[in-house]
């Protein structure tokens, strides 16, 4: 039976990581698998639970404040799985929900559960999208079958190793944080992969006001940019550019991007590789942009 590595991902969550892992712990489940933490330069002490000798064979990765695509990356490299199970620190399970989750998981696949919000229960989100203003949004949970959707949530995401190596992982040029998910997600489809929600079980999300999904800064900005960069036709990048523009020190955004050398080199690579291009992407999904 294929051992499956889950990668929890921790920045300053207090008591929320210990909650995360003795979940994960107490859920039944007839697969065997590892727990990854990697704290990216927490301030709070919330892994110092880890030395006691209940969690011993718990991994514990400590970086300095690197951003989530890098501690996501350092995590699948130490991974001893077949497949990856990626995971915010502030997330409840339920019982069997890998056994369940394995059932749908194929090749060229990423999976996700429905994810409900562990202070409105009812809140239950099937996936994202991209809205009008290309900020991500949850979809609302309408059918009880397996569904394709535009973007996944990388706060729990299963994907088989092997798929995440072809991938590359996740793109450390990135900032620290925004719009990670959505380059994945994105770069995933254009390969040819699937990107799927599982409604055979869900996870519990603690969702923080003001922190996911709520605007822009800098970094998120320029992460927006990037990934147009990356995999928009050119029309879409100007109207990208022009988006960014409307915000304070966007110029200085817009011309890092210009210069960025890998970025372009990348691109190259990406458009002769890819299956798919962004026009198939946003009429397959119905995103108006």
């Amino acid at each position: 039976m294929a051992l499956a590595s889950i990668i929890i991902i921790s920045y300053n969550e207090g008591q929320w990581l210990r909650k995360t892992v003795e979940s994960f712990l107490a859920a039944k489940t007839k697969i065997p698998f590892q727990i990854i933490v990697v704290d990216d330069g927490s301030t709070d002490q919330s892994t110092a639970f880890l030395n006691s000798s209940r969690y011993k064979n718990i991994d514990l990765i400590k970086l300095k404040r690197s951003g989530i695509t890098k501690a996501k990356n350092i995590g699948a490299s130490q991974a001893k799985g077949e497949v990856l199970l990626f995971s915010d620190a502030h997330i409840l399970v339920e019982d069997f929900w890998l056994d369940r989750m394995l059932e749908d998981l194929k090749e060229k696949t990423i999976l996700s559960p429905l994810v409900a919000s562990l202070l409105e229960p009812h809140r239950v989100g099937m996936g994202l999208t991209l809205n009008e203003e290309l900020l991500p949004c949850w979809r609302s949970y309408k059918t009880n079958v397996v569904e394709k959707v535009p973007m996944l949530p990388g706060g729990f995401m299963l994907i088989k190793k092997s798929d995440f190596d072809v991938l590359g992982g996740y793109d450390e040029d990135l900032k620290i944080w925004g719009y990670d998910d959505c380059e994945f997600s994105l770069r995933a489809l254009l390969f040819g992969f699937n990107l799927l929600v599982t409604p055979k079980t869900k996870v519990f999300h603690l969702f923080r006001s003001g922190q996911t999904y709520k605007g822009y800064n800098e970094n998120v900005l320029f992460n927006l940019g990037w990934l147009a960069c990356l995999h928009f036709k050119t029309q879409r990048i100007l109207k990208v550019l022009t988006k960014i523009n409307r915000f304070p020190r966007a110029f200085t955004i817009t011309e890092k991007l210009a210069k960025e050398q890998k970025l372009w080199q990348l691109r190259e690579k990406y458009l002769k590789i890819r299956v798919y291009d962004d026009d198939w992407y946003f009429s397959t999904f119905g995103i108006d942009f």
